[in-house]
């Protein structure tokens, strides 16, 4: 898979039954890869969907989940060992499409989109209702912690309630790390009492292991 700047494992990938996608953003399509094969191949959804640049592949439910550029959601599955697609409506109005900045997925038992509008003025997140087929707006995220970034994004449980909440990010104020609280609707620096209203004098990173590294070096002492 050469080229592709994101991947995603239905398994592990020494597992023998292990399928994998690799996403190019500089393409409108992707290749799979499905264990014990001797070939990629290569899928084109040109016309129908746009992935998009910020967000990669995620595995659930039985399927690769992508996210489009305008915040539709696809899904690729292999049934009998034939490519198999759905496209779900994004959750965003027409107007607020309009201003999408950036979009991320995330799994911990249930699909999330964050959306990202007008350099980071608009924050919105959602979870995906598998059985409704349907987007739910989330004002709180609960327990968890969500590190969001072009290769990958997880969540973690926080046990301490005063740390929940909160978004961290692939962007850096200076060399500090940033993160999004709903809480205070406001961009905030780990450790210090700096705050922004919108992405302006941030840079963008997207080593996501650094993001966690510092976020447990800082809590954990």
């Amino acid at each position: 898979m050469v080229g592709v700047t994101s991947y995603a494992f239905s398994t592990l990938p020494n597992d023998s039954d292990c399928l994998t996608v690799g996403l190019c953003y500089g393409e409108v399509g992707f290749s799979y890869f499905q264990a014990g094969s001797e070939e990629c191949e290569y899928h084109d959804f040109r016309g129908t969907f746009c992935a998009s640049c910020h967000s990669s592949p995620r595995w659930f439910n039985g399927g690769f989940y992508f996210i489009g550029e305008k915040g539709k959601l696809r899904v690729f599955k292999l049934v009998d060992e034939k490519p198999s697609w759905k496209l779900y409506n994004s959750p965003l109005t027409e107007e607020e499409i309009r201003w999408l900045n950036s979009g991320y997925l995330e799994v911990d038992g249930q699909l999330m989109s964050v959306f990202f509008q007008e350099d980071g003025r608009t924050v919105q997140v959602f979870k995906f209702d598998i059985l409704e087929e349907s987007w739910v707006e989330l004002d709180d995220l609960g327990e968890y912690v969500l590190f969001l970034s072009q290769a990958s994004s997880i969540s973690i449980a926080e046990k301490d309630s005063t740390k929940r909440n909160i978004i961290y990010l692939p962007k850096r104020a200076g060399n500090q790390i940033v993160y999004y609280s709903l809480d205070t609707c406001k961009y905030h620096v780990l450790g210090k009492e700096d705050c922004w209203n919108d992405f302006y004098g941030m840079t963008t990173s997207i080593l996501l292991l650094d993001i966690i590294t510092k976020y447990f070096s800082f809590y954990c002492v």
